[in-house]
C-alpha cells in the first residue's frame, strides 16, 4: 500500500492571518515608492530625489537633493501619500521624457500590483 503525504496548510493560513492590514499596506506603499521613483526618468537626479510618501498629508516639499529618499517613518495606519511637488513632475507623468514615455505613475503601480499577485 502507497502512503500518501499530508501537507498542513494551517501554520501558513495562521501566519498570513497575523500579517495586519496595516503592515500589507505599508509594504505595498513603499514598494510603489520604490516603483516610482525607479520609473522616474533622470537627467539630474532632481525629479527622482523629490518623491515623498507621508502619513495623513501630501507631502510636496521639494529639495535640491539628488538623492532620493528611503521612505522611512510611515505606520501604514492612516492615509498614505506618495507626492511631488516639482512644478514639472505632471509633464514628466505624462510621458514627457523619452525615459519614461508611457509616465511614471502607472507602471509603478503595474510593477507594484505583479509583485503582490
Amino acid at each position: 500500500m502507497k502512503k500518501v503525504k499530508l501537507v498542513d496548510l494551517s501554520y501558513l493560513i495562521k501566519r498570513n492571518a497575523m500579517i495586519s492590514a496595516a503592515t500589507m499596506k505599508k509594504a505595498y506603499s513603499l514598494t510603489l515608492f520604490g516603483e516610482i521613483i525607479k520609473a522616474t526618468p533622470v537627467d539630474t537626479g532632481r525629479a527622482r530625489a523629490n518623491w515623498n510618501i507621508s502619513d495623513n498629508t501630501p507631502n510636496y516639499e521639494t529639495t535640491r537633493s539628488l538623492q532620493p529618499k528611503l521612505g522611512m517613518g510611515i505606520s501604514g495606519e492612516n492615509d498614505i501619500y506618495i507626492a511631488n511637488g516639482l512644478p514639472y513632475i505632471n509633464r514628466l507623468d505624462s510621458g514627457h521624457s523619452s525615459q519614461a514615455p508611457n509616465g511614471i505613475i502607472a507602471p509603478a503601480i503595474a510593477a507594484t500590483r505583479n509583485k503582490f499577485l
